[in-house]
């Protein structure tokens, strides 16, 4: 079984298919609207992005179960390697999704880029705690969900302006 069936389950394929579709509907958007090719793929791989996460977090686990239940403290028992590697996988989750939502929203103020985004965790916490899919809801994951989005926009950000002003000279 290979690492992407493991994590996906009996969803894999629907997800490998989701891909195809979501390019088409890139590209179908991108000539309504005209939208250069640079423009349109962007937005693509931002709405791929999006789908993604949702795709990682709200699958049902192979328990599920119809329990609910908040993780409310965040960042206790951070003394586990494996926990710590939960953490950045947390942050790196939504970092790319940080990156194309700053690309695809260029002429927008940073702040409102992840304030925008930031709510992308929290709608998933909230799904996952109201959705019988065997998940728990954490506070933390919010946190290093908004976490991701802001260092992913930051760096989007920071590299157009340094490649920017390289290219200038």
């Amino acid at each position: 079984m290979s690492q992407f069936e493991r994590a996906f389950g009996d969803a894999a394929w629907l997800v490998l298919l989701s891909v195809p579709v979501l390019v088409a509907v890139g590209v179908v958007y991108g000539r309504q609207f005209s939208l250069t090719l640079s423009v349109t793929i962007v937005r693509t791989l931002l709405v791929a992005s999006i789908v993604g996460v949702l795709a990682v977090t709200l699958f049902p686990t192979p328990a599920g179960g119809l329990a609910r239940s908040v993780e409310w403290l965040p960042f206790t028992d951070l003394e586990s390697a494996a926990r710590r590697a939960q953490v950045l996988a947390n942050i790196a989750l939504t970092t790319p999704t940080g990156v194309l939502a700053a690309w695809a929203l260029a002429g927008t103020k940073l702040w409102s880029v992840v304030a925008r985004f930031s709510l992308l965790p929290l709608v998933i916490e909230l799904t996952q705690f109201t959705l019988p899919i065997g998940r728990v809801a954490a506070t933390e994951d919010v946190i290093l969900g908004a976490l991701g989005i802001l260092l992913g926009a930051t760096a989007q950000r920071f590299t157009r302006r340094t490649l920017g002003s390289s290219r200038s000279k």
